[in-house]
């Protein structure tokens, strides 16, 4: 690498791990962008389950728009309340009062495979004649430029 930057194999952990951090604030505030164009407004005071799934996008993104390398929940307010989304492929119950002021991690929100899920099913709020998204060849919403 230029500049010896990774001399360790710490020094790889944490390249890998900024990388990781980085894209998921990415993801969330695609996600969070996406659902706002389309007109799905966020109201923490939602009690069905899409509505609850957004307050979650929302505050994953908020999460990381504080500091995006070291992620922390920011859950006051309307915001600190119990979310259950029940939709197909999530079944989530989380407490969000709880984590108000504590660091962000991935198992909170049932990790990766969860967060996968959490992907596709808010993509599939998206209306497909959306002018501001197109399909991808890979099958992967991306924001037209």
């Amino acid at each position: 690498m230029p500049g010896n930057q990774f001399n360790t194999i710490d020094d790889i952990h944490i390249g890998a791990e900024n990388s990781i951090r980085l894209s998921l604030a990415a993801l969330f505030l695609a996600l969070d962008t996406a659902l706002d164009k389309a007109v799905i407004q966020n109201d923490p005071h939602a009690q069905d389950s899409p509505g609850q799934l957004r307050i979650l996008i929302y505050m994953c993104r908020c999460a990381y728009a504080h500091n995006v390398l070291a992620q922390s929940w920011e859950t006051r307010g309307n915001y600190a309340r119990q979310l259950s989304i029940k939709l197909p492929g999530i079944s989530l119950e989380l407490d969000l009062s709880r984590f108000n002021g504590t660091h962000f991690e991935i198992n909170q929100i049932g990790g990766y495979s969860q967060l996968f899920r959490i992907k596709d099913t808010s993509r599939t709020c998206l209306p497909l004649t959306n002018r501001f998204y197109r399909r991808a060849p890979q099958g992967i919403y991306s924001a037209r430029g």
